[in-house]
């Protein structure tokens, strides 16, 4: 069984090597990556660049980006930008939910439409044969809702909102938040003091 020095060794003696060649050469290399560095502080300076790289993907996974509306009398109500899997998975249910009453109830009577077609599809085809080809497009035109509303159900909260009265903060053109709630404390704090 090896000792923990043991095993640690051989890192140790790359170091001592790269350490030695840097020395010798006036260069680095790191192994990692097989980049040729001429000087220590340019490798600091990548490696600092990665790790910031790294931070912002980071934020950008983890932090949304908010567009900020106002109503005359002072409530606040932040609009996510982008992709929307909430409108995705229940497009009808999530426009009423958003106060947008005729769309969600149009996209929850469609649904109601398609999944009745759905599930007696069986029935339909054992009366009509030439029903069976309709059924794929009953199918696309279920899908083609739902990511129609995932990838537009934001941008329609937005003209929503504006057709009740709110105005869009222009002065935050995108604030990056957790959740709206936190993107609507960020705004006032940063652009109401």
């Amino acid at each position: 069984m090896a000792t923990p020095r043991q095993i640690q060794r051989p890192q140790h003696r790359r170091c001592r090597r790269r350490i030695k060649r840097f020395k010798t050469t006036g260069r680095l290399k790191d192994f990692s990556d097989g980049l040729l560095f001429d000087n220590y502080s340019d490798y600091l300076c990548t490696m600092i660049q990665f790790l910031t790289f790294q931070i912002l993907i980071i934020k950008g996974v983890f932090m949304k980006v908010y567009k900020i509306f106002k109503d005359s009398i002072g409530q606040y109500e932040a609009v996510k930008q982008g992709w929307s899997w909430p409108a995705f998975f229940f497009e009808g249910i999530w426009a009423c939910v958003k106060k947008m009453w005729g769309v969600g109830i149009i996209l929850i009577i469609l649904s109601i439409i398609l999944s009745f077609f759905n599930f007696g599809a069986e029935k339909l085809v054992s009366m009509n044969p030439a029903f069976a080809i309709f059924l794929p497009f009953l199918f696309l035109i279920g899908i083609t809702i739902k990511i129609l509303m995932g990838a537009y159900g934001n941008k329609l909260r937005e003209k929503n909102l504006i057709n009740r009265g709110y105005q869009y903060q222009e002065d935050a053109k995108v604030i990056f938040a957790q959740n709206p709630q936190a993107a609507v404390a960020q705004y006032i704090s940063e652009y109401k003091k």
